[in-house]
């Protein structure tokens, strides 16, 4: 502490005790503690503790009488004297916010470091939790021995033994506590005048920062009482509106700079009468200042003021009433001349805002005082909540405490500039908000800057509306681009006319190119054209009513377009001048659609009459909107007859529901591209209609066909299909019958002729026993027989009866096709080919036969079935190939959404006219026999083929190749 003595408004002195007071009452229970006490230590040590006790009283008295500069000094002594009278390690005043179970250090002792003024805790996490929690002094003498306390952050961290805590209340608020601790634990527990102590201690502290506050209250209120008149001027004088403060005699009292500008004052008018300033006012107007001096408000947003000179000016203005100790001690005018916005923005009627009357009376503005430290001393105005702030948060803090860090680095230069002397006024948006600021210099009576002062004006209405016309100009033109929709206007007193840059485009002239006049824009319009549209104006001009009609223009470049010209007459408000203003819209693509449109419809309608088929435009409700001929024909109504009844009058009973379905379907936007019902005809028969059917919104476009012809060929193609199917039955089971029967008795054949070729051996081998007995004649007749009749007939009952085997297995084989359940799968074609292309790779290298196999697709079908098929067809062009030229086979396909087909195409011998009958017949081959085999490889492949629900065929060149193509029909998995 300094030597120096503070001076008097500087220093901090708390009120004592009333020692009279605490002397009395600890006598009091002193004797009444001898009078029960037997022993002479007993009395001794109670005497050593009243002892103890006035001195510690007395203590307390010398700190309280004395004066310090602040607080801290104060704390300090107190915490001081705790530790030293209960022998204590560390005292704390401790400042607690329970809502936030933040205990904050407002002064410890000793100052070592280890706990330092401003560090926080968690209230939970420190002793004064219960102290808090119950109002009242705590004490432990041993903690450690307590088993609930052994956990307790503060005895494990810093291992606290000895503590006592009391509240100490500030204005009947707990503030905080005073609190004693040590890692010592103490012999004893705390006694009641121990309690006293602290508790004495506290009540004084409490006492003392009540009256800190109350002094600092003062001072700052004392402090604002004296800015506030250079303040009020201040304010006023640099507020940016015109705004004038009156006495109840209409002398001037304060005016701003705005108000001697607008009204051209240049002497000093403060004290002066209002009327002797503005001689011109009449009665009006002073009735309006005696009504608002009755305390009542009154405003007007547009009126004239004639003056002096002859001249009358346009304002806006609002008066209200200033009180002074309720009594009403003035007004406060507020008026904006609005003359040339009057004359020069009569279409855009946007009122600025008024501002406030001294702060609290200003719309739309905020005022802001700081010092030299850039701390905030005034916050006032109805746009501080917009924009972010509030007025207590603002006070007493700094704007490096209030503003955003983002706002900081614009805001803190321009404060730091106005405490140069600099004025500054800027634009900013804040919270999607706008706001005008002014920013300057305040002086105090010696003329020093003490400060800055802050006027805010929310301008964000005029901000948006600025936005707003611009966005609208940049739509107007964006959309006059788009639409090709020109704007123009022709003053009919001057002739002066304006084209918008989209009328030009229109024109096929570029944007500003021309200066736009009545007589160029006449001469745009197509010769044909151009006396109708003089008509069509002069019409219009002379009854005042709209203007429009399609006309054709000529761009330079000789192009016709066709446009829309309308317009309407309309007078200027100001001049009242005539304008006739309108829009000049490209029309030409709607032309042609137009004529596109009506040859469509002649077509639609030519289709319509000569259309065979059933042709039919119906609504979602189920109603016939409008039919072809055709209908007559099928049903044997007229048309009239059937359009605008409901198509489910005429549908068969068992096919209404279908129908309906189907109707739904389409109702719900979903074409339906094959349904067939029954309709009745006019002679109550019933014919099969096969539709496809398209919705369009609420309508339903249809084409259908009579299948009623079809329905009965199906049903007699059904009834023939399952009669062919019965007979290949049968035939499937002759065959197996006839071919099983016939191989009994070749086996017998075969055996017979395995004996008979067994005696010839044996018969050969007697020949040099039988022919010398033997004459000449029988000798021939011998050697014939036995070696050349009976060899030769052996030979051909052997092969006959091997032929016939062949065939009967043949057929065995074709009718076991017709049996066998095809096992379908997808099917990789390429793999199949490539095989069989493998297992001929010997005969195909001694041949050298050139093979291409293009990208075969993948097929659902039986894959032994395709396997025979690619075999057969693949052999067959190797077996067939010419031996005079190289060899070349290709394999191909082609796949579409019904049904794939395959291509195998050879350079071989190829096929003459008489033999092609016999290509796919059972043991029969084309040509020269001089390739082994029964002639059944192509049977068993169109048998395969067909059981997929194909077909087989070729083309061939004899001499030249054939090319064997067969197809199957897709099927899904």
């Amino acid at each position: 502490m300094s030597d120096a003595k503070p001076k008097r408004d500087e220093v901090l002195s708390v009120a004592p005790p009333d020692i009279e007071v605490i002397h009395r009452e600890r006598l009091f229970e002193t004797l009444s503690n001898l009078e029960h006490t037997d022993t002479r230590d007993d009395m001794l040590d109670y005497v050593t503790k009243l002892l103890a006790s006035s001195r510690n009283i007395k203590r307390l008295h010398e700190i309280s009488i004395k004066q310090y500069a602040d607080l801290n000094d104060l704390f300090h002594e107190y915490l001081k004297a705790g530790c030293e009278i209960l022998e204590l390690d560390i005292g704390i005043i401790s400042q607690i916010d329970a809502k936030e179970d933040s205990y904050v250090v407002k002064d410890v002792y000793p100052r070592d470091g280890s706990i330092a003024v401003g560090d926080v805790f968690k209230l939970g996490e420190t002793y004064c939790a219960q102290v808090m929690q119950k109002a009242n002094t705590v004490s432990y003498a041993e903690v450690g021995r307590i088993t609930e306390m052994c956990s307790h952050p503060v005895y494990v961290n810093m291992g606290l033994e000895a503590y006592i805590g009391t509240p100490i209340i500030v204005e009947e608020q707990i503030y905080g506590t005073l609190n004693f601790s040590s890692t010592t634990p103490r012999e004893n527990h705390f006694q009641g005048v121990e309690t006293e102590f602290i508790e004495m201690m506290a009540r004084n502290i409490g006492h003392a920062i009540q009256v800190d506050n109350t002094k600092r209250q003062r001072e700052l209120i004392t402090q604002q009482l004296l800015r506030q008149e250079k303040l009020f001027r201040l304010f006023v004088k640099h507020t940016p509106a015109a705004v004038a403060m009156f006495d109840t005699e209409m002398r001037y009292i304060v005016m701003s700079d705005r108000w001697l500008a607008d009204y051209g004052i240049q002497e000093d008018i403060i004290g002066r009468s209002h009327y002797d300033v503005f001689p011109e006012i009449g009665d009006d107007w002073k009735e309006i200042h005696q009504y608002c001096l009755g305390g009542r408000v009154h405003k007007r947003e547009e009126d004239h003021f004639p003056r002096a000179d002859g001249r009358t000016d346009w304002i806006r203005w609002e008066i209200h009433p200033w009180y002074m100790d309720n009594e009403v001690g003035g007004i406060v005018m507020f008026t904006e001349v609005i003359t040339e916005r009057k004359e020069a923005e009569l279409r855009v009627r946007h009122s600025e805002t008024l501002y406030r009357v001294l702060i609290e009376h200003l719309p739309d503005m905020a005022v802001m005082m700081y010092d030299t430290d850039l701390r905030y001393t005034v916050a006032d105005g109805p746009i501080l909540p917009v924009a972010g702030y509030a007025r207590q948060e603002m006070l007493g803090r700094t704007a490096y405490e209030v503003l955003p860090e983002a706002s900081q680095k614009t805001l803190i230069p321009l404060y730091k500039q106005i405490l140069e002397g600099d004025s500054v006024q800027i634009e900013r948006r804040t919270n999607d908000r706008y706001y005008d600021s002014r920013m300057v210099p305040v002086y105090d009576l010696d003329n020093e800057i003490m400060g800055g002062l802050i006027t805010v004006q929310d301008i964000t209405v005029r901000k948006e509306m600025e936005e707003e016309l611009r966005e609208r100009d940049r739509s107007l033109q964006a959309a006059q681009a788009v639409g090709h929709v020109g704007s123009w206007e022709v003053n009919l007193a001057t002739g002066a006319s304006n084209w918008s840059d989209e009328f030009f485009r229109i024109c096929g002239l570029e944007p500003g190119s021309v200066e736009p006049s009545s007589e160029l824009g006449f001469t745009i319009i197509h010769p044909d054209d151009r006396e109708r549209a003089a008509e069509a104006l002069e019409q219009s001009q002379k009854v005042n009513e709209p203007y429009k009609i399609e006309k054709r223009i000529i761009r330079p470049s000789g192009e016709v377009r066709w446009v829309i010209s309308q317009g309407e007459i309309i007078t200027e408000e100001v001049t009242g001048d005539r304008k006739l203003v309108g829009l000049f819209i490209d029309i030409t693509d709607r032309k042609r659609m137009e004529e596109a449109l009506n040859e469509k419809y002649a077509e639609l309608e030519g289709f319509f009459t000569v259309a065979l088929d059933l042709l039919c435009i119906a609504d979602t409700a189920g109603r016939f909107i409008r039919l072809n001929q055709a209908w007559e024909t099928t049903l044997g109504y007229t048309v009239e007859e059937l359009e605008g009844r409901p198509f489910l009058d005429f549908v068969h009973p068992d096919d209404v529901q279908p129908t309906i379905e189907a109707t739904q379907m389409l109702s719900e936007q979903q074409p339906v591209f094959s349904f067939t019902n029954r309709y009745r005809t006019k002679s109550g028969t019933y014919r099969f209609i096969e539709w496809r059917s398209q919705p369009h919104g609420n309508l339903i476009y249809a084409a259908a066909r009579d299948i009623t012809e079809r329905k009965q060929i199906e049903l007699e193609m059904r009834a023939m299909n399952e009669n062919l199917e019965q007979a290949n039955k049968e035939i499937q089971q002759f065959a197996y019958i006839v071919s099983h029967d016939l191989r009994a008795p070749l086996i017998n054949l075969k055996g017979f002729s395995s004996i008979l070729n067994t005696a010839l051996g044996q018969m050969t081998a007697l020949g040099d026993t039988v022919l010398p007995v033997l004459d000449e004649a029988q000798h021939q007749v011998w050697n014939s027989i036995i070696f050349d009749k009976a060899p030769t007939a052996l030979r051909f009952i052997n092969s006959s009866v091997d032929r016939m085997d062949a065939y009967t297995s043949a057929i065995l084989t074709l009718s076991r096709l017709g049996r066998r359940d095809l096992n379908y799968e997808q099917i990789s074609t390429s793999a199949i080919v490539e095989r069989i292309v493998e297992s001929l790779s010997a005969q195909i290298q001694e041949q050298e036969i050139r093979i291409e196999v293009d990208d075969l697709p993948q097929i659902y079908a039986d894959h032994l079935a395709l396997d025979q098929i690619f075999t057969n067809i693949i052999t067959n062009a190797v077996k067939y190939l010419s031996p005079d030229r190289p060899g070349y086979i290709r394999v191909s396909a082609k796949q579409d959404l019904l049904e794939t087909t395959f291509h195998v195409q050879d350079n071989g011998r190829g096929i003459s006219e008489t033999d092609r009958d016999k290509v796919f017949a059972p043991f029969r081959r084309a040509g020269k026999a001089t390739v082994e085999g029964e002639g059944m490889g192509l049977a068993y492949v169109q048998a395969l083929v067909k059981r997929h629900g194909g077909d087989i065929w070729f083309e061939s060149r004899l001499g030249e190749g054939s090319t064997f193509s067969f197809s199957i029909l897709n099927k899904g998995d």
